[in-house]
């Protein structure tokens, strides 16, 4: 309903938060599991973007987000392979917003396709990043997602220990969210975690 009433209040969004109100549209669309919703959305965003703009650089969060999109379409080959080239240009610059995402999310698509080494390096740069920057929001998924494949290749000590920090840093979150606390602890994969504990 949120991102519904966002959308309809489009076109008096200011032209230099406008990728950043669609983007936020286009993530609930895709946590609801309305993908075609989120992809026409993200046409549209695309096709409006300005890339002669001084906030181009947000076409690093078009990227993550697309790149989340294909992770939830099934199409793990797909992701950043559209926008490879911009965000390489963009971090060669020295731009970092989204980059613990993005390893994530790279890391998210070589599990999908079955190479697990792979994915475990990009999680522990993705890991780096978001302690560095203390971006507890991506951290707490980076190591559910380490614990996870640890788990999954028998370094039980190891995946417990990345399983108590992920609970940890949702414990942190949870205190200071406020009056999201409840919807926040409430996610399916938040919950997954901490269940883990009690079970």
């Amino acid at each position: 309903n949120w991102a519904d009433k966002l959308y309809a209040l489009r076109e008096s969004f200011m032209p230099i938060s406008q990728t950043r109100y669609y983007i936020l549209i286009v993530r609930v669309k895709i946590a609801r599991g309305k993908l075609d919703q989120a992809a026409a959305i993200l046409d549209q965003v695309v096709e409006e973007f300005n890339w002669k703009s001084s906030w181009s650089h947000e076409i690093t969060s078009i990227a993550l987000v697309d790149a989340q999109l294909q992770l939830a379409l099934g199409k793990p080959e797909r992701v950043f392979t559209r926008w490879q080239e911009q965000i390489r240009q963009f971090r060669a610059a020295g731009f970092k917003i989204g980059l613990a995402r993005e390893w994530w999310l790279r890391a998210e698509a070589h599990l999908a396709l079955g190479d697990v080494d792979q994915a475990r390096n990009e999680l522990l740069k993705a890991r780096a990043i978001a302690e560095e920057k203390d971006e507890r929001t991506e951290l707490w998924q980076i190591l559910a997602a380490l614990s996870a494949l640890e788990e999954a290749h028998g370094d039980r000590e190891t995946a417990e220990q990345d399983r108590d920090e992920a609970r940890e840093v949702i414990a942190y979150i949870a205190e200071n969210a406020g009056e999201l606390r409840e919807s926040f602890l409430a996610q399916p994969a938040v919950a997954a975690v901490l269940a883990e504990r009690q079970g």
